[in-house]
């Protein structure tokens, strides 16, 4: 058995889900939290066109969501099965519309920037809460890869009644920093200095002047421009 409440989120709730980078946890009811939650499961409303370019310069075509969930792209197969890709260490990149995914260290990491250089990712993930017996915030719960929570494809009821009874989630949003080649590092202050090995003091400069945060998306925006442009 692998998580119990991957399935349910995936056959129950695939049609609902939206894109939202820096996340807050919801704090509603347990009604209106499930609601958000199931909505936000799957980065697009619908699984979408979209392409799958392979090392060797393969186009594959295929219509794709990305489940936060699993944090994994899952495809429609021809006999109108929801799958999931066997091999994805092969692949270059995925494309979407305006989207581009890269897959690295088992995680597809969306690229946010388009620099020549280097450009920012972010891996999206969801949280969820647990609530205890006496009512106070539990310890969280990571409903991705890795979770404690159990598999189960015969067992819908019992995963709405886990779901119910809590009430928080928030999406995670790990960021990252990739140069031409994808080579990956975290995004921190030691990382710029390894990518800008030329500009250190313009990069300690910049950070003593300006308030940056790794975690959002326009903070790191603006200093990778600044960068960029030496």
């Amino acid at each position: 058995m692998r998580m119990l409440l991957i399935f349910t989120l995936i056959i129950v709730f695939r049609q609902g889900a939206y894109a939202q980078l820096d996340g807050t946890p919801a704090e509603n009811s347990h009604t209106e939290n499930l609601r958000e939650l199931t909505r936000s499961v799957f980065k697009y409303k619908e699984f979408t066109d979209g392409k799958v370019i392979l090392k060797d310069s393969t186009v594959v075509a295929a219509r794709l969501n990305f489940s936060r969930v699993l944090g994994q792209f899952l495809f429609i197969s021809r006999q109108g099965k929801t799958l999931e890709f066997e091999h994805p260490e092969t692949f270059d990149k995925i494309i979407i519309g305006a989207d581009t995914f890269r897959y690295d260290n088992n995680s597809f990491l969306e690229k946010i920037t388009h620099f020549n250089d280097v450009n920012l990712y972010v891996k999206q993930g969801i949280k969820y809460i647990e609530q205890t017996k006496n009512g106070n915030t539990g310890a969280p719960i990571v409903i991705t890869n890795g979770s404690k929570l159990l598999y189960s494809d015969d067992d819908q009821t019992t995963a709405r009644e886990i779901i119910e009874k809590n009430d928080l989630f928030q999406f995670i949003n790990e960021y990252f920093l990739a140069d031409k080649l994808m080579h990956v590092y975290p995004a921190t202050k030691k990382s710029l200095y390894d990518l800008f090995p030329m500009h250190k003091d313009e990069v300690k400069t910049y950070l003593q002047d300006h308030s940056v945060n790794f975690t959002k998306t326009e903070s790191m925006e603006k200093l990778l421009r600044y960068l960029q442009e030496l």
